[in-house]
Parts: structure tokens; sequence; C-alpha cells
């Protein structure tokens, strides 16, 4: 493009899609905030209407594309990391392969710094600390046809770390709620949301991993059905990249620190 990126407007040159946006722009990288409820990517081609742009995607190049709306528009995005369907927040993206390659250089190398903000039950002790475990995907047949992973207690699997801290709690309808930062040292396939299942906090509104009993509790209560994951912050200094996005207001009204308007 031959405007400078920061001048771009990028909700006329890119097909987003409702709601998301372009939050943080370092040169060929662009940081997107993606809606709960929006897939990352398409998985098949009726999936295009729920996912981020409303493009084509190409899974071997793991990059959407289509028509530019004018000659020196963009016309491909390539992702660097995906978030879970259910989960809102920061997604990371390049204009262009060259820049792509070095994108996804410094995810592997650990030199991206993620935050994310959960909604949990129970109170944490402690408040903070670092949760290692061993997560392993279950087979098909267990997982119900889909992804689903397990920490592993007895056998081989990945490593998964990560940082924790409770920041308030709440009660609600008999039971505690916690926000709760959390920042992945490690990457894996529903981390975040596994271990805090696993360390007896599930999140709130997690269908996998959850508390379906409270889910549905709270949903009646509240209104609210999404999971309460939110990607807040994503920073890869050698690449210029800091982004973040605001704590959804729906993160509040549920510890009841905040009023729906």
């Amino acid at each position: 493009m031959s405007a400078a990126a920061e001048n771009v407007d990028w909700a006329r040159v890119l097909p987003l899609a409702r709601n998301a946006r372009v939050v943080a722009v370092a040169g060929r990288l662009l940081a997107l905030e993606k809606p709960a409820g929006i897939m990352t990517h398409p998985n098949k081609e009726l999936d295009r209407k729920q996912s981020l742009l409303r493009a084509a995607y190409d899974p071997g190049r793991e990059c959407y594309h289509w028509e530019p709306i004018e000659p020196d528009a963009p016309k491909e995005l390539y992702l660097l990391n995906r978030l879970d369907s259910p989960t809102s927040g920061l997604v990371l993206a390049a204009l262009d392969e060259e820049t792509a390659v070095a994108g996804r250089h410094a995810f592997a190398a650990g030199k991206a710094q993620k935050t994310y903000y959960a909604l949990v039950l129970g109170q944490l002790r402690p408040s903070k600390g670092t949760w290692t475990d061993r997560l392993a995907r279950l087979p098909a047949a267990r997982a119900g046809g889909g992804v689903r992973v397990a920490v592993s207690r007895h056998g081989p699997g990945q490593l998964a770390e990560t940082r924790f801290e409770s920041l308030e709690s709440h009660p609600h309808a008999g039971a505690i709620l916690s926000l709760v930062r959390l920042e992945p040292v490690t990457g894996r396939t529903h981390q975040l949301r596994v271990q805090c299942g696993a360390h007896q906090h599930p999140i709130v509104g997690d269908a996998t991993y959850g508390d379906f009993p409270f889910n549905r509790e709270f949903a009646r209560r509240t209104g609210h059905k999404r999971l309460f994951l939110h990607a807040a912050n994503l920073r890869i200094p050698s690449l210029g990249l800091v982004a973040e996005s605001p704590l959804p207001p729906e993160f509040k009204i549920a510890l009841g620190t905040e009023t729906a308007r």
C-alpha cells in the first residue's frame, strides 16, 4: 500500500466481520480485535459467515485472500496466531508473507508476550503463581468428535505453563467469581481453559471444560452465554508491536462492579 498503514481506513479495505476491527499497526503487522463467537478462520466454506474476515481462506498458507477494492489495496492477510471461537480479543496478522514469517518466528521463539483476562469460579489460593502441567489430547471417541485436551497425570504430554494472578473477587448467587489475569508462557491448544478447570477454577461460560450447571444458571440470571476469556494484551518488542483490547463490559457487569446501560 502506498499510504502509511496507520492512516488506512481498515474497515473499508479489509472484509472484516461485524464488530471486528484493527486496533494496532506496526509496519505490515496488524492486530485485530475478534468478537466472542467469531472463528479466527473458517474450517469449511460454510464457516465464512462466522469468521474474522468474510473472505476465502487458504489453510496451507494460513492466509485469507480476496479481490482488492482498488489496485493498491490489500488482497491477502496472513494469520500469526489464533483464538478459539468463544474467546474474544487480539489476533495478529500480516499483510505479506515475509512479515508473516518474521511474526511466526517471534511466536515460536517465545518473543510474543500475551495477557488474557478470565472470569473464573472460586477464590484463588494462592492468589498469584504459576501453573505447570502436561497436556494431552484425548482420543476422538472420548472427545466427542472434536478437539479436547486434558491434564496428563500419569503419562506423556506437552508442557503447559501459565502465570496467574487474581485481581478481584465478588459473590454471585451463592458462589464466588474472580477476575484473573493469565499470562501463558507456552501456547498449547485450549491451554488456559484446561488449566483453569484442572486447578478447580473453571472459566465461566466454558462449554467444554467448565461447570455446566453453574453456566446454565449464570446464563439464566445474567443473559450472558459467552466464554468469559479475553485476549487483552499482545506485545512483540522485537517487531515494534504493542496492542491492547479493553475488557468487554460484560465482565464487570457479571462481577457486579458495573451496571448494564
